[in-house]
């Protein structure tokens, strides 16, 4: 979902970046969206940790 968020597009619906990324439709992004869970709060703390380890 990220590299179709990342691709320029003209419209960003399911349809047009699972299409750009080669799917035959837009299921796999949809079920991403709708279905897939995740802890904010951890993803936001590993980048957060990542971003201080690279900065020099």
């Amino acid at each position: 979902m990220t590299q179709a968020m990342l691709m320029e597009l003209e419209r960003r619906n399911c349809w047009t970046p699972a299409e750009a990324l080669g799917y035959d439709g837009p299921h796999r992004l949809q079920h991403f969206l709708s279905r897939g869970s995740g802890d904010h709060d951890l993803a936001r703390d590993r980048l957060a940790a990542w971003m201080a380890g690279t900065r020099r």
